[in-house]
């Protein structure tokens, strides 16, 4: 068997293998229950009407169009979870969408979030459709007690695990929509904190090159912080990404990578690229040296769903001690493994601290 054969074959078990524990995610509606949560969450997406009052579709189209799904949280969340309908929905136990609007126009959204001071913008990674972002992005909001006003960026990935390629030039596709949305958000509502996950994070670096080409400082001026959780980057490309954003601007501070040296996904991915590692799967502190970012790795926090790819969105443990970090609490610094990565870039080697 020759090698090229060889990682073939092994991508097409892990896809197929994927595949089947992958169930197909949905929108549903269920009567309100009086003791659920309720969050909003503002969508930007380009893909076209589809599922449940036209809003949640697939596939690419050209124009973005804009709306608030209002996401019922069950009284019982468990944080970490996304207690997806399996069967008939019940807002007693399951995430369900309790009211929909879309917009006619980016400026009738504007209007409808009245920031205060920042909004956050989520962006997803591989594999997910516009109601998975939806329900994480809402997932995020109860989970780490967000009360900014929250956008769910949608880009059109094939939402099939058989679709990577696809979705990488989605990405691609994707990018001016990006750009455009970032820049008349910041526009109108002020400082913007985006979070991206695994291909998401490919979207918003490359978008923000472009925004640095494009001479649009105020734009990125605008960026409040940025975080990516498990990059599906390769880390040189990462690196010419944040030197070319750079040379127009300071990088957004707080800037923070959350890695995991057992990310499944990522090593998955990894075979699409000749083995190279991703920037989620970094080993060494050394590997980001002298950029201003702040690397933090999960991997002692790891478990076994989702492959251990979206660890900070999963882990009660994780989360609540992000959420104390998030508050000023230094105590929870130690218990982080094992390094993190200063501004200066210089590694701290926190294994044998407060353990």
């Amino acid at each position: 068997m020759t090698p090229r054969l060889g990682v073939a074959l092994a991508l097409g078990l892990a896809l197929g293998l994927l595949s089947a524990c992958s169930p197909p995610r949905i929108p549903v509606a269920a009567p309100p229950n009086p003791d659920a949560t309720l969050q909003d969450v503002h969508v930007i997406t380009t893909q076209p009407e589809g599922q449940l009052d036209g809003f949640f579709g697939s596939e690419r189209e050209g124009d973005r169009r804009f709306g608030r799904v209002t996401v019922s949280i069950p009284p019982k969340h468990v944080a970490g979870e996304i207690e997806w309908p399996r069967g008939v929905p019940d807002s007693n136990k399951h995430f369900t969408v309790a009211d929909i609007k879309e917009f006619s126009s980016e400026r009738a959204m504007h209007a409808d979030i009245r920031a205060r001071r920042e909004t956050v913008m989520f962006v997803h990674g591989f594999n997910n459709n516009v109601a998975e972002a939806v329900f994480q992005t809402a997932q995020i909001r109860e989970d780490f007690g967000i009360t900014s006003p929250t956008v769910a960026f949608a880009w059109p990935s094939a939402a099939d695990l058989r679709g990577y390629l696809y979705d990488r030039d989605s990405v691609l596709f994707a990018r001016r929509d990006f750009r455009m949305s970032l820049r008349n958000l910041s526009r109108s509502e002020g400082e913007v904190l985006i979070i991206a996950h695994s291909m998401g994070a490919l979207l918003v670096m490359e978008a923000l090159r472009d925004l640095a080409q494009r001479g649009d400082r105020a734009t990125l001026a605008r960026v409040s912080g940025l975080i990516l959780i498990s990059p599906d980057i390769d880390p040189d490309v990462f690196r010419r990404q944040v030197d070319e954003i750079q040379e127009a601007v300071p990088l957004p501070n707080p800037f923070v990578v959350f890695v995991a040296q057992q990310d499944q996904a990522l090593r998955i991915s990894s075979l699409f690229t000749g083995g190279r590692n991703r920037l989620g799967t970094l080993t060494s502190a050394e590997d980001v040296a002298g950029l201003p970012v702040t690397l933090i790795d999960l991997t002692a926090f790891g478990e076994t769903r989702s492959l251990n790819h979206q660890i900070i969105l999963e882990s009660p443990s994780a989360i609540a001690l992000l959420r104390r970090l998030r508050d000023g609490d230094e105590t929870a610094l130690p218990l982080l493994t094992p390094f993190i990565v200063s501004d200066n870039g210089r590694a701290r080697d926190l294994a044998g601290r407060g353990r």
